[in-house]
């Protein structure tokens, strides 16, 4: 029996569990393969579980995949000695086999069916407790480093009096988007923001590696739906600063949001935020 499917982001690769069932109907064998779209339908990668998926189907039951926009991060729940658990692994491409997978430890007791959020922050699940399923979340630790100290502290140098650095918390961008980037920078002072998330920042900063294809993609487009006039993604691969500028709506040129300005910079360059144009930050000062 085949159950749990969940498709790529890009809609090319389908995720799914293959299952022998007893006559009791209890699951005898689980495990998570791989379908690859050719044309109007998918086909089997028959090395998916022996290759990409094999340190991830063991001989317990591995089921309920959900894979991040970019694939490389994969959710899953293992049978294992407490009973059904969350895990997780990873790999540096998609054409890699994934890593030896993880157990969650922050989710504990009977907990199945791990889902992500759009901007993949959060990870929802099901749990059992007293013979209910309750859905729960948590929070996603980001990526590999995420905010350090001396990122926040370059760019309160450079904004100077007036100005809030704000980290991982949510911003207004619009009455049904409330994204929580690494970075941004708003007027004012925490005080000002008591009562509701900033909005209208001066700059975002996403930090990312396994995450650009989001970064770049799906926030992007809602930055400069927002009309953010500046954006910056930390590339921690290889350690580069890009930046985007000048929002741009849909048109002949471009399906979506977008920005019309998209530049590189190396860890060795300078780089001055467009609301605060006579401050020098060095790329490196943001890089960890």
């Amino acid at each position: 029996m085949n159950f749990d499917s969940e498709i790529s982001g890009n809609g090319k690769t389908l995720y799914f569990v293959e299952s022998q069932f007893t006559l009791a109907g209890r699951p005898k064998t689980a495990r998570i393969l791989m379908a690859r779209r050719m044309g109007n339908s998918f086909h089997r990668d028959l090395d998916s579980a022996t290759i990409s998926l094999q340190p991830i189907n063991t001989d317990t039951l591995n089921y309920a995949p959900a894979t991040s926009l970019s694939e490389v991060e994969m959710f899953f729940t293992r049978l294992d000695a407490d009973g059904p658990a969350i895990y997780t692994a990873n790999r540096p491409t998609v054409a890699a086999a994934f890593g030896t997978p993880r157990k969650i430890r922050a989710i504990t007791g009977f907990a199945e069916a791990p889902t992500l959020s759009p901007d993949e922050k959060s990870l929802y699940y099901h749990k059992n407790e007293k013979g209910c399923f309750v859905i729960y979340r948590v929070t996603k630790v980001k990526d590999v480093v995420g905010v350090n100290p001396e990122q926040r502290k370059a760019l309160e140098r450079a904004f100077g009096d007036g100005w809030f650095v704000q980290t991982q918390s949510p911003i207004i961008l619009d009455d049904r988007s409330e994204p929580e980037p690494d970075v941004c920078v708003v007027r004012g002072s925490p005080r000002d923001y008591a009562a509701a998330h900033p909005s209208g920042p001066a700059l975002v900063v996403e930090v990312a590696q396994s995450g650009l294809a989001l970064a770049r993609g799906r926030k992007a487009t809602a930055y400069a739906r927002a009309r953010i006039a500046d954006y910056w993604i930390l590339d921690l691969g290889t350690r580069a600063l890009e930046l985007y500028r000048e929002p741009t709506s849909p048109g002949s040129a471009r399906r979506h949001w977008g920005y019309a300005v998209v530049q590189t910079l190396g860890a060795d360059a300078t780089v001055a935020p467009l609301a605060a144009p006579a401050a020098v930050i060095r790329v490196a000062d943001l890089l960890p």
